[in-house]
């Protein structure tokens, strides 16, 4: 393989999204959920393990979440990295034009990642810093971080956003790259 394209990742890690909702200390609710259930005990004595074994009946592991911490993409490429030989082709999101910028389930997200806090364009999950890797586009994608896979979570179905077009170009410039022997 002498090119990679792909699809908008976190690859110094995907904060605020992987970290705030894995660590406690935080105070969100999914690392509540996860790390801290006594701190629903007021609403009842919940089973430690009640939103993991929720997850598990559904089939869901919130372990990718945590190899999406800073902390963890970090180790990994520290472990693993790049290869000099092959090129590597890095696009991003932010968000649908218009309202909502994003469907429904990630629209927290959007909007936090956009507070003086981060204060950073992003997908939905990913932010724009965060998906630069090698050869980045910096003509960033008009979609969410599903729509950049071509599903619209709202309606379950098909995008509104060109995002096969999308994938062509990248194909075309990993391509142009490797006529130029260039990486």
């Amino acid at each position: 393989m002498d090119a990679f394209a792909g699809e908008p990742e976190p690859h110094p890690g995907s904060h605020p999204v992987a970290d705030d909702n894995i660590h406690a200390a935080s105070g969100f609710p999914i690392a509540d959920l996860v790390d801290a259930p006594e701190k629903f005990a007021p609403f009842g004595h919940p089973d430690p393990d009640l939103f993991q074994s929720a997850l598990a009946a559904l089939g869901i592991s919130l372990d990718g979440l945590r190899n999406l911490t800073t902390a963890s993409c970090k180790q990994f490429n520290a472990t693993y990295t790049d290869n000099q030989a092959v090129a590597y082709f890095s696009v991003a999101g932010i968000g649908r034009p218009g309202f909502p910028p994003t469907c429904a389930l990630l629209l927290l997200f959007q909007q936090y990642m956009l507070t003086d806090e981060v204060n950073e364009a992003n997908d939905g999950l990913v932010t724009l810093s965060s998906a630069q890797w090698g050869h980045f586009d910096q003509n960033a994608w008009p979609a969410d971080h599903i729509d950049e896979v071509g599903t619209n979570l709202d309606t379950l179905g098909p995008t509104a956003f060109s995002w096969l077009a999308k994938y062509d170009l990248m194909v075309s410039a990993v391509e142009w790259k490797d006529s130029q022997g260039a990486q």
